[in-house]
């Protein structure tokens, strides 16, 4: 080595012992390009949080040494001159000089990425000298988050993990929290986003990119005192459905498309990786996509009972508790003709369900008799014998009949018969399956069905209807006669008879 080239030995060193000791820092929060950062300092003690303002000095982001030291319980004196100070916490003090990178902490030196600053009488350090010094002065147990800017002292904090899931018919996101913390859903345009209420959580999640049209990016970002889930919603996203488990929140943000004049949703296409199939002709070979319909909504109340109840609402609930619980434990792709108390015309419930090319269309229903007597579930599927002739003590409104169920009608007995049987562990008593060209199954191009769950004008079915957790018990009974009448399809051949 020449000469003159010894004099930039100390520098060279110097930037090979920065470079390390940035390699070396500790990475607990696991920042990733793009993830959004926190823009104040968190100090996390005991659960209790102090948000340290982080300011740009010379294009250095820094903080004020005292008052990460007073979040901390420790104190900043005068050092031996003005340019130095002296930091303590409960062991050795640490000295800063002023326009150096050098910490030394014990037997250890600490290389920051930049010097720490003198500025009005106050210190300053780099924003890395929380990672990189902090956890050697404390006790116990202590870590950073650089993603949330958040150190955190102690033990005892909830975990959370997140994971994600690309499904046909929409994206799965499940969060867990141990122990259980609060978790609240807030909604704004193209995102979903959950609100974490704690002040710190251990996690390796950072962010996420399925970028499958539903979803495109999920990113955890500290806000305040807590946490926000951001779940950056895409073209093809629809809504959500929720469930609540204790410690779990499982988000199921469904495949959307446009929407009839009415309001009815209805489905764009199927993703492109899955090939569109044609229509055999007593109906489908396995069942992908279902269309639930819950009947009235709006000022449509439906049929009535005692106490309140009124159909729409009970229909309602059922459909969405059997939505997300199709969606969530079986895999199907679910879309609902309305997911809210709004009215939807009767031919745009059925077009929803034919523009999603739905396997199955279930309608959901209550009943109503001037009879106190008339009680039990009944499931009708439409053929043209019956038009014109209704049960009696029915209040199922009639049509013509329409020819575009006509080649489903094998499919849809299957069907009613398949749902009735399972209707009956839900203490009404059970009707069985009727035929009737029920109003709303008209022109559906699948096979479809309407299910009477009981009739509201009974005492005895009006008790089993208002138990909170009837809508629960009648979607398993539901989804559970779904798959009945999904593992009959193979024994399904065209007869050329309807009956």
């Amino acid at each position: 080595m020449r000469r003159g080239a010894l004099r930039f030995l100390p520098f060279l060193l110097a930037l090979g012992f920065v470079g390390l000791a940035w390699i070396g820092a500790p990475d607990a929060g696991g920042a990733v390009l793009g993830a959004q950062r926190s823009p104040e300092l968190w100090i996390v003690d005991q659960g209790d949080a102090t948000a340290l303002a982080v300011r740009r000095l010379g294009g250095v982001e820094m903080v004020r040494l005292a008052e990460v030291a007073g979040a901390l319980g420790g104190t900043v004196r005068p050092g031996e001159s003005e340019r130095q100070a002296v930091l303590r916490f409960s062991g050795e003090p640490v000295r800063f000089d002023a326009g150096r990178s050098f910490v030394r902490v014990g037997d250890t030196t600490r290389v920051l990425r930049n010097p720490s600053v003198r500025r009005g009488g106050e210190w300053f350090v780099p924003l890395d000298f929380v990672a990189l010094v902090l956890p050697d002065l404390l006790p116990g147990r202590v870590r950073y988050d650089d993603n949330a800017r958040t150190l955190a002292v102690g033990e005892g904090y909830p975990r959370l993990d997140v994971e994600i899931a690309s499904r046909p018919g929409s994206t799965r996101v499940i969060v867990r929290t141990d122990p259980p913390v609060p978790l609240e859903i807030e909604e704004g345009r193209r995102r979903v986003s959950v609100l974490v209420r704690t002040a710190f959580v251990e996690t390796a999640f950072a962010e996420e990119t399925p970028r499958d049209g539903v979803v495109e990016h999920v990113d955890l970002i500290r806000r305040g005192t807590g946490y926000i889930l951001e779940i950056n919603t895409g073209r093809n996203y629809g809504r959500f459905l929720q469930e609540r488990t204790p410690g779990v929140l499982t988000l199921n943000l469904l495949r959307g498309g446009v929407r009839a004049s009415s309001g009815a949703d209805v489905l764009g296409e199927r993703p492109a990786a899955e090939p569109r199939r044609g229509r055999d002709p007593v109906g489908p070979t396995e069942v992908r996509t279902i269309a639930i319909d819950p009947g009235h909504g709006g000022v449509n109340r439906g049929a009535q009972g005692e106490g309140g109840v009124a159909e729409k609402d009970l229909a309602l609930s059922v459909a969405l508790a059997l939505g997300g619980l199709l969606e969530r434990e079986h895999g199907f792709r679910v879309v609902l003709t309305r997911d809210s108390d709004r009215d939807v015309a009767l031919d745009d419930r059925i077009a929803a369900a034919n523009t999603a090319r739905a396997d199955v269309l279930i309608s959901i229903h209550l009943n109503a008799s001037p009879s106190p007597a008339a009680s039990g579930s009944l499931v009708y599927h439409l053929t043209p014998q019956a038009a014109g002739r209704a049960p009696a003590g029915s209040a199922v409104q009639f049509v013509p009949w329409s020819s575009a169920q006509a080649p489903f009608v094998p499919a849809s007995r299957r069907l009613a018969e398949a749902l009735a049987s399972e209707l009956q562990v839900l203490d009404i008593a059970a009707g069985g399956v009727a035929d009737a060209p029920v109003r709303v199954l008209r022109g559906a191009a699948m096979p479809a069905v309407q299910v009477e769950l009981g009739f509201v004008t009974s005492r005895r079915d009006l008790s089993r209807l208002s138990d909170p957790g009837f809508p629960r018990r009648a979607a398993r009974a539901l989804a559970t006669g779904i798959l009945r009448y999904q593992r009959s399809l193979s024994s399904l051949r065209p007869t050329g008879d309807f009956r």
